[in-house]
């Protein structure tokens, strides 16, 4: 893995943790986000990436439920867009699926990711420049009783050591932590403003008091987010299955999108416990298992 293709994968781990990062890590205040997705970033920078080749059977047993439930978000992640949207339709959601089947099909998804992360740095750097003087400092203090279903999303950047295949992790490490800042900064805001979530904050953000209503600067960036966040969980899914199979499948990736599709047209209002139980064990407790069992191999 060269210099260029270690930027890319950073640049897509960035894009893909900026959904949550806006959407869901706010919700519970910036304290817990930031320690949640610290957390992760560590286990990232310290962690080894899984082998496509030469796994034990435990890696491929704890890989199996982590490839399944990629799937179910995707298919949720489908849902979202329609709702940030604010449609009630899940075609725009199905159609942003098939455009990121496609790009992990091609091999452009980290290439794409590279550009769309300059589009989104300065999106959310304006927003957060133009938001800094609503915000109330007393409001900052860590507080009990938020809303902690969406903290589980903080574990995303672990699932990087799927697809990363270099042990020179420097490039990864700078994107995660342009990340971290994104979620602290939208965390900050989200707290301070009182807003329920950050899409809701940037309702009451004006540039230079002559435009309001950004929000759907806030829907597009996270339109962006949403592809990105999708192809990083499909390619995960693909050197997962390289790892069990050591071959792939030829149409897997398209089962996978029309199960994806069926989640998203059939399950779209399950309940948030489910996806918070799910993606706690799937994210961030068989990731660490992994983790052990491939250091252990290694001495």
């Amino acid at each position: 893995m060269n210099l260029t293709e270690n930027k890319q994968l950073g640049a897509l781990g960035f894009c893909a943790l900026s959904l949550p990062a806006v959407l869901f890590l706010p919700q519970g205040g910036w304290a817990v986000a930031l320690l949640v997705s610290l957390g992760s970033a560590l286990l990232l920078c310290f962690g080894s990436s899984i082998p496509r080749e030469d796994q034990s059977w435990q890696v491929k047993i704890l890989s199996i439920p982590l490839f399944l439930w990629n799937i179910a978000i995707v298919g949720k992640i489908c849902t979202i867009i329609s709702e940030i949207n604010g449609v009630q339709s899940p075609l725009p959601g199905l159609l942003l699926l098939l455009l990121t089947g496609y790009g992990v099909k091609k091999q452009v998804l980290p290439s794409t990711a590279a550009v769309i992360a300059f589009f989104m740095a300065a999106i959310y750097g304006i927003l957060f420049i133009f938001a800094v003087p609503n915000v109330e400092i007393s409001s900052l203090k860590p507080a009990v009783g938020q809303n902690l279903s969406g903290m589980a999303y903080g574990f995303l950047p672990i699932l990087l050591l799927y697809v990363y295949k270099g042990e020179k992790k420097k490039t990864v490490a700078l994107w995660t932590s342009a990340g971290l800042i994104l979620i602290l900064g939208a965390a900050v805001i989200t707290q301070g403003m009182g807003a329920q979530d950050f899409y809701t904050a940037a309702k009451s953000v004006n540039i230079l008091g002559t435009m309001e209503r950004l929000e759907p600067l806030v829907a597009a960036a996270s339109t962006a987010g949403a592809y990105c966040m999708m192809g990083l969980l499909l390619s995960v899914n693909q050197n997962i299955e390289k790892g069990i199979k050591k071959k792939e499948s030829k149409y897997i990736l398209e089962i996978e999108i029309i199960i994806a599709s069926g989640i998203c047209i059939l399950l779209p209002e399950a309940e948030e416990w489910i996806w918070s139980i799910g993606t706690t064990v799937c994210w961030g407790l068989i990731p660490i298992l992994t983790q052990v069992i491939v250091f252990r191999k290694k001495v």
